[in-house]
């Protein structure tokens, strides 16, 4: 696997970034509107880069959009989607010196450490992290100096010295999760500015979480019991997730609930379901997520024998869901581990609580409920031997849409490409020229289609095949079928994709360019390990 890391189009030399700094604070003069009157004239200046930056985006943005529709527009890479809007509105403004002086802000640890730490964190995961130079700079160098995982180890480390001194600076001040939450869209606050003229709350700019997950996390971190440690660690698992390092703090709530919450406390399905359905990081360069790992102690250290089981449940099921990715650069051997811990962790976690209700409170409307204990663990087990990259597909029959019983096994000889979709599924829709250009340019003799929809009624499907050509092979089973349980379907359109024997390459959502380049590779005798150079760029 290639651990070379992109270098930025716009890395301003740091010799450069320092003289402006440098200009800035010792030409600073005046204070007027400084927010901070407490503040120097080198922190108003430094401050001022930012701020700076922060008017050339929001104006920007005015005129090309928000970056989230930017970045997710079209069909291309967000490198490709956010030079189409530079094409037509002007650059993107360069960040670098905002950066630099935003890092020395929270150094400094004065008046403006709240402002600069919130606009560090906003910019260190995600595409807007893409576009930051200096931080691209120092992976580089620190993967040629020590490889890939101590460079991203030590690049954590210092993002979490940001957000501990944000934590330190804002204090357990509970009136900033307050603030956060009557400011979120559906609030009574935005309801009420809704009424009186303010727009639709739904259409207004989704307020930042950063600070009031500091707080939250400050609040935990106090010395002594808060009065709001439940509800701050509450917080914690219920929005941590929109902010980089999410499952840190995710877990860091879920183990204040595990010391701090009640006798008898109700919440703990919902709090285990939230931890499970939330982005892990995890990988190659990241050994173990700390949801995994919160999973684990209450497994093995709760005291309620069901509140164990159901931990050991999310433990396994996070364990399944890794094994089912397409990590093209491992070995079948590799995959064959993952499923291997899996298992281990699956079985026989129902033991001595079978008979019990397994209350899995982030269902979807349409699943069986409620399921023992007992059940979960043989479906989740059927997960993991049926669902996982390197695991064969089910024996399984299907009915398609003239009512023919087909079972999967009809598809054996040929690549199968299985596609859960629904029609009122946008995503899904809008995959099917790419789907028809696939099946017209691979032999039939050699590959297939398989689409399995999930409506509730074989008439809307029908229906919308009249306006739509869907020319391949075509299931309807409704929502929240077995087969869409054991194949582990958490959303759509999902897209499976198996070998000739029946053996799965890759269970995921897409992107659909390098399903295509597997199944091509696949088709031709090739390894279908497509690695992204094959395929990006041709979405």
């Amino acid at each position: 696997m290639s651990t070379a890391v992109p270098r930025n189009r716009r890395t301003v030399e740091g010799a450069w970034v320092a003289i402006i700094l440098l200009f800035l604070t010792v030409s600073a003069c005046g204070r007027t509107n400084s927010p901070h009157p407490e503040a120097t004239n080198a922190d108003d200046a430094q401050w001022a880069v930012v701020q700076d930056y922060l008017d050339l985006q929001a104006t920007w943005e005015e005129q090309a959009g928000g970056m989230h529709d930017i970045f997710m527009a079209g069909d291309g890479t967000v490198e490709e989607n956010l030079q189409r809007a530079e094409e037509e509105h002007g650059q993107w403004p360069d960040a670098t010196a905002a950066l630099a002086a935003a890092r020395q802000l929270v150094v400094a640890g004065g008046p403006y450490t709240i402002e600069a730490a919130e606009f560090l964190i906003e910019r260190s995961a995600g595409p807007l992290a893409m576009l930051d130079p200096l931080r691209h700079e120092r992976l580089e160098a620190l993967v040629a100096e020590v490889g890939p995982a101590e460079a991203f180890a030590a690049l954590r480390a210092a993002e979490d010295v940001t957000w501990e001194a944000l934590i330190a600076k804002l204090g357990p001040d509970w009136s900033v999760v307050q603030d956060y939450l009557g400011r979120m869209p559906g609030s009574s606050a935005m309801r009420t500015a809704a009424a009186e003229g303010g727009g639709s709350p739904s259409m207004r700019k989704r307020p930042s979480v950063v600070r009031a997950v500091a707080a939250a996390r400050a609040i935990l971190s106090a010395e002594g019991v808060h009065e709001k440690t439940v509800a701050a660690a509450e917080f914690l698992v219920d929005h941590a997730w929109d902010v980089p390092r999410g499952d840190w703090h995710g877990a860091i709530g879920a183990r204040a609930l595990a010391t701090h919450a009640p006798p008898g406390y109700e919440r703990w399905p919902r709090v285990l379901g939230a931890l499970d359905m939330a982005p892990r990081s995890s990988g190659a360069w990241v050994s173990v997520s700390p949801i995994d790992e919160f999973f684990a102690e209450m497994a093995s250290n709760a005291d309620n024998p069901v509140l164990r089981a159901a931990a050991q449940y999310h433990l396994a099921a996070g364990l399944m869901r890794e094994a089912k990715r397409p990590m093209m650069s491992s070995s079948e051997q590799d995959h064959a581990a993952r499923r291997e811990r899996a298992l281990e962790q699956a079985k026989g976690l129902s033991a001595g609580v079978e008979d019990e209700t397994f209350d899995d409170s982030m269902r979807r409307p349409g699943d069986e409920m409620p399921r023992t204990f007992a059940q979960a663990e043989a479906d989740l087990m059927a997960s993991i031997e049926h669902a996982t990259v390197g695991s064969t597909l089910p024996e399984w029959t299907g009915r398609r849409l003239d009512g023919t019983e087909e079972p999967l096994s009809a598809y054996r000889g040929r690549v199968l490409l299985i596609d859960f979709w629904a029609t009122w599924c946008v995503p899904c829709i809008d995959a099917l020229p790419e789907l028809r250009e696939m099946v017209g340019e691979l032999p039939a003799d050699r590959f297939a289609l398989l689409a399995i929809s999930v409506d509730e009624e074989l008439e809307t499907v029908t229906e919308f095949m009249e306006r739509e050509a869907m020319p391949w092979y075509n299931w309807h089973l409704g929502l929240s079928s077995d087969l869409e349980r054991i194949l582990n379907v958490r959303g759509f359109p999902t897209y499976l994709l198996a070998d000739e024997n029946g053996r799965i390459l890759s269970n995921a959502d897409g992107p659909l360019a390098r399903l295509r380049c597997m199944a091509e590779r696949e088709v031709a005798g090739k390894a279908p390990d497509c690695p992204a150079a094959e395929w990006l760029g041709t979405q």
